[in-house]
């Protein structure tokens, strides 16, 4: 039998036969109910579980956001996909425009605390006066998280780069391809039958199945997160 695709369609037949379901088929893939319907959510749920594992923070969870600065405004939204972002790596990239090294600029993460009682009244008076505007120096959190301020207001369209990682999006379309590379598949597979077996109240079959899930999962960790490597975002 040949290998079912690396997409959401496939990994749901790899459940469905490993159960002895009949698979899907691209035309009732949409409409599913009953068990086949389950499988596509615990599919989500497992890779949901993969990217929350707490010791873990996977390569693939990685990227870098973009913002290009408006001349007068300093607070900024960030995307709604990032879990967390690593704040002091935030910077300006390099623009030719500008007749600079061809370098980019770090910017110096600070507390909202620090900038509340130094930048912010000089930073709100200059949102009005051209002449105290700059290239910002500092980023600051908000105190929801959501938003980053920049310190001096930017007086040009700067772009600012800043590394997050994201959350784990949804497959929805059958063709969708989860972002865990595909070599790991069968952590997929098995978390997935693990909780196929528990809705059937099958614990023996469940409990194989959570085994080889958590022996898959410590292999993918020990090969994609060196301990020596690993980054903690605060």
């Amino acid at each position: 039998m040949p290998e079912n695709p690396y997409t959401y369609l496939g990994l749901c037949n790899d459940v469905l036969e490993a159960v002895n379901e009949v698979p899907f088929t691209d035309a009732d893939f949409d409409d599913a109910i009953g068990l086949h319907k389950t499988v596509k959510n615990f599919i989500n749920e497992t890779i949901s579980d993969i990217y929350a594992k707490p010791e873990s923070e996977w390569p693939f969870q990685w990227t870098e956001g973009s913002i290009t600065c408006v001349p007068g405004t300093f607070e900024y939204s960030t995307e709604t996909s990032a879990m967390w972002i690593d704040w002091d790596s935030i910077y300006i990239d390099y623009d030719a425009a500008i007749t600079e090294a061809p370098d980019h600029q770090e910017l110096t993460n600070k507390s909202w605390e620090y900038y509340v009682d130094f930048l912010r009244e000089s930073d709100i008076n200059s949102e009005e006066v051209d002449q105290s505007r700059a290239k910002p120096q500092f980023v600051i959190r908000t105190r929801d998280d959501d938003k980053l301020v920049l310190s001096p207001v930017p007086d040009y369209a700067y772009t600012v780069k800043y590394p997050y990682f994201i959350v784990a999006s949804t497959l929805s379309a059958s063709t969708d391809v989860p972002a865990i590379p595909e070599e790991f598949k069968q952590v997929i597979k098995q978390g997935a039958l693990a909780k196929v077996y528990e809705f059937r109240d099958d614990s023996t079959a469940h409990d194989r199945a959570m085994k080889r899930f958590d022996d898959y999962l410590g292999t993918m960790i020990r090969l994609l997160v060196p301990i020596t490597d690993s980054i903690r975002f605060e």
